[in-house]
């Protein structure tokens, strides 16, 4: 490919890891955490996440009136959450209670404690042996004797962008699939899941070198991404637990 060009790429790897949505006459393309190199990009970029907007020839999804004013509604929504977010005149704890009802008192939020999380993750099916041995890791982990505290790994502008990416990505199709408050929270599950657990989920990567503790969290947020972003399945189970 560096010989032949950007060309010659394959339908597979043109496409991947991007991740496509339309919403009437709004198509939204992003990066998916699956890359290693998407994760880099998005945690290493400085200030907020933004976007490029910009007019394209793909065809449209017809909607009606009626939808396209709900449509609209959600987007405003979420563009509310990218502000507040982005808001850095407010401390980054008032910014999580405005959109999650976040307040620390209960770390573990959206679930009660780190045992309800992993109760919901052992109910999903998994995608291979990486996973099944992070599983394990986090077993081990909230079974120690040990406080599960943040690791300490996730600076606040690269959770600041995490959450961002998670609300562009999934927020707005509860225009078709419902669920807006289990999408809005699934963003928060997977925040905590990546700070409380980073090394379990991260296992051999994380002595990877020259940057141990940069791929530490990339490859913690890469096998969370590839274990519950990427089947409709999972995500909807994940989304039904959150949706209260």
């Amino acid at each position: 490919y560096q010989n032949l060009g950007e060309d010659a790429l394959c339908d597979i790897c043109t496409e991947h890891p991007r991740f496509v949505e339309v919403y009437g006459d709004i198509m939204e393309r992003g990066l998916g955490l699956c890359c290693e190199e998407a994760a880099r990009l998005l945690l290493e970029g400085e200030g907020p996440l933004t976007f490029t907007c910009e007019e394209c020839d793909e065809p449209e999804d017809e909607l009606d009136d009626d939808d396209l004013d709900i449509r609209d509604q959600v987007l405003g929504e979420r563009e509310w959450m990218f502000e507040t977010l982005a808001d850095q005149g407010l401390p980054f704890a008032e910014r999580l209670y405005k959109i999650f009802g976040f307040t620390g008192e209960n770390p573990f939020a959206p679930f009660e404690n780190a045992n309800a999380m992993f109760e919901l993750l052992t109910k999903l099916e998994s995608y291979g042996p990486d996973w099944d041995a992070a599983l394990s890791r986090i077993k081990a982990r909230i079974e120690s004797p040990e406080p599960i505290v943040d690791q300490g790994f996730f600076t606040e502008n690269e959770s600041v962008r995490l959450l961002a990416y998670l609300i562009y990505r999934h927020y707005a199709k509860c225009l078709f699939e419902g669920r807006e408050q289990g999408k809005r929270q699934f963003a928060l599950l997977f925040w905590n899941l990546a700070r409380f657990f980073t090394k379990e989920l991260a296992g051999a990567n994380s002595a990877v070198t020259p940057s141990p503790r940069t791929n530490t969290k990339i490859n913690a947020v890469k096998i969370l991404s590839k274990q519950l972003e990427y089947a409709e399945e999972i995500m909807e189970i994940v989304e039904i637990s959150l949706d209260e």
